[in-house]
């Protein structure tokens, strides 16, 4: 029979934390049943044996979910929510505590009071594992009542170790929530899908700030605001979007407050040791690379940054050699990359050919056969884009992605199947003629870089003598250095504005 609150618990190295992880469970003083579920995620120091002695003592109610590898948070955190099969369900990491022994007899009651509400929490306290200094009140800004929208923000409004949720739809989003960088904002907006969350404010629990803590690692403040913005992504598809308005305004907040830009990742993607030098794919700044180097690294960031948002099985439209096969894999959590291309479009090499083929007309699909797709520097070679177009929305599941590149300053190419040129407004109303209701479009470069590029087309591509490129290109590489270092992407589109090119996602 299973008890009426499970609670959950994720470990890693929490050997000087999680005795009194345990025992304030244990200690909870309630007129029902409760179990404690504990995945641990391979831990290195002697985490595991205490998890272990503590399930020896308390067999009835400690369950513990040892792993034979390190999983990562999320699906650490996942396989031991799915393992939790009460009717509510606590959470308590193993670097936290509660403080108040009837702090899930408070929140179970206003919950079967209450069956509107999908879930309670109460305030928290950061405190300073070096010394034991008080930090953050968590919950203390949240109003009584949160209701789906109010869980969209740009930080969590209340912590973890404070949430009981009513356990009745949370296993439907237990993939989706593993696709997510964290935990706790993807988890109280599930939940709020099904009712408010009520708020009991006294403080129960501490969230402890330590040198190996999650929040406070290198890697994490790294990447934090970068994963924030797909994790928004994420939410606002989770919610079919009614919220847009509001995802939008917080990604703009986000970009201006913390000094995110598209540039930052573009140096970050230009500089990498990890990018293995490739003539397409990542040019090195050459001489004789002038004429390509920052359309290809601008491709390059631009799905870089888009990539999070792609899963499962992923469709390249266009997909020629798939020079961006490994890359998207290794970056993203597609499973299925699949290359379509027009029949004996390019000649391919021996060992290198397209997965399917088509006639530009009808793809050899079913309808809404992948969860996410891309055409790179494609759309201007199709005589009737919408065609394309309409096809990629078919074989798009509901809620699939559409990440696209096009050229806006570039020599004529692949003559004579060089159609168009597109500006955000055409290429926009084309998408959503096309079914997209969703649509966002960002340039890939500015002004800077359009000179760059085009002093970099003349140097290379222009019919001036051989001698001449050599002198020139030698001339005009410090100065195209420069002005791509300087370039400054344009955040909008208007009267004046300049652009090496669009790139953008479109959502089923």
């Amino acid at each position: 029979m299973s008890k009426k609150v499970s609670v959950c618990m994720i470990s890693y190295n929490h050997e000087n934390f999680i005795k009194q992880a345990i025992e304030e469970v244990i200690n909870q003083e309630t007129n029902f049943d409760i179990e404690l579920i504990i995945g641990d995620d391979f831990s290195t120091d002697n985490t595991a044996q205490i998890c272990k002695e503590y399930q020896e003592k308390y067999p009835q109610i400690i369950k513990l979910l040892p792993s034979t590898q390190n999983l990562g948070m999320m699906p650490n955190f996942v396989r031991t929510l799915q393992a939790c099969k009460g009717e509510y369900i606590a959470f308590c990491e193993g670097d936290d505590y509660w403080t108040d022994t009837k702090k899930l007899q408070k929140q179970v009651d206003i919950l079967e009071s209450n069956s509107q509400y999908s879930g309670s929490f109460h305030h928290t306290q950061a405190i300073s594992q070096e010394d034991n200094s008080e930090g953050k009140l968590y919950g203390i800004d949240c109003p009584n009542i949160l209701n789906a929208e109010d869980t969209i923000s740009a930080q969590s409004m209340f912590h973890t170790s404070s949430f009981v949720l009513r356990n009745t739809n949370i296993s439907q989003y237990l993939e989706w929530l593993s696709k997510c960088s964290i935990g706790d904002l993807p988890l109280f907006s599930c939940v709020a899908k099904y009712g408010d969350l009520v708020k009991i404010p006294e403080t129960m629990s501490v969230y402890r700030v330590h040198q190996n803590s999650i929040t406070n690692s290198t890697n994490y403040v790294d990447n934090r605001w970068r994963d924030r913005l797909a994790l928004l992504s994420q939410i606002n598809q989770l919610h079919d979007y009614k919220y847009d308005y509001k995802v939008k305004k917080i990604k703009q907040e986000i970009i201006k407050n913390t000094g995110f830009t598209y540039l930052k990742t573009f140096n970050i993607v230009m500089n990498s040791p990890n990018q293995k030098p490739d003539a397409f794919l990542n040019p090195p700044f050459t001489e004789e690379n002038l004429d390509r180097y920052y359309t290809r690294k601008s491709i390059l960031a631009a799905l870089t940054t888009s990539a999070t948002e792609f899963s499962n099985r992923f469709l390249d439209v266009g997909c020629g050699k798939m020079p961006y096969r490994e890359h998207i894999i290794n970056n993203s959590s597609v499973k299925d990359y699949v290359g379509l291309d027009i029949e004996n479009a390019l000649q391919y090499d021996a060992d290198i050919k397209a997965d399917f083929t088509w006639d530009g007309i009808t793809m050899p699909f079913e309808d809404a056969s992948f969860e996410s797709s891309m055409a790179t520097e494609v759309l201007e070679h199709c005589p009737e884009p919408e065609i394309v177009l309409k096809e990629i929305y078919r074989v798009l599941k509901p809620n699939g992605i559409f990440f696209f590149t096009v050229p806006f300053l570039w020599t004529l190419h692949e003559a004579p199947h060089d159609e168009y040129r597109y500006t955000p407004w055409s290429l926009e109303r084309h998408l959503k003629n096309s079914g997209f209701s969703h649509v966002e479009i960002k340039a890939l470069g500015g002004w800077h870089a359009s000179l760059a590029q085009m002093l970099g087309l003349w140097v290379r591509r222009s019919h001036i003598t051989t001698k001449k490129k050599k002198v020139f290109s030698k001339l005009l590489k410090p100065l195209i250095e420069q002005l791509i270092k300087r370039d400054i992407r344009p955040e909008s589109f208007g009267e004046g504005t300049m652009m090496t090119g669009l790139y953008g996602i479109a959502i089923k």
